[in-house]
């Protein structure tokens, strides 16, 4: 399956996500974060979730899990490699936009609700080690856009 995005082509955007190397970022977590090998086969498939549900609803920002976070950081350090996975799996570069203040944070929970929606849809119930319920501590979003969303609309859908 091919999506077009404005004036680029893209593949099936899941079988890129799901394909890509991050071994550069699970070699970095693992020797310089000291994070085990267990954490990062879990993390690794819940930030190709994340991205699957990014690459999915283009339109909206939606904030990750303090977890996942972990591993979309590191993956931004390798930025060519990041840059390259934006654009073949999104169309374009997926911004990464950290909430600064706590009022910030405190907003982006009913987007956090929405993601937890949309995970449970496309994947079952999230695992709460890797996206707990009641948190609303998510601290950053992702889009290619940086446009406007009504998250409202979704969580009454």
């Amino acid at each position: 399956m091919k999506t077009q995005i404005g004036g680029t082509v893209i593949q099936n955007p899941r079988d890129t996500i799901q394909s890509w190397n991050f071994s550069p970022v699970k070699i970095f977590l693992r020797e310089r974060e000291g994070v085990d090998e267990e954490t990062i086969v879990s993390l690794d498939k819940e930030y190709k979730r994340y991205m699957e549900i990014v690459a999915q609803n283009r339109h909206l920002k939606l904030p990750v899990s303090p977890p996942v976070d972990q591993f979309w950081h590191t993956h931004i350090l390798f930025t060519r490699d990041y840059t390259n996975f934006s654009h073949q799996a999104c169309g374009n570069y997926i911004h990464h936009q950290p909430a600064i203040t706590e009022t910030e944070r405190l907003a982006l929970a009913p987007a956090y609700k929405v993601i937890l929606k949309i995970y449970e849809e496309m994947f079952g119930f999230p695992d709460e080690e890797f996206w707990p319920r009641d948190c609303i501590c998510s601290s950053c979003t992702g889009s290619w856009d940086p446009g406007i969303y009504n998250v409202s609309d979704l969580l009454t859908a």
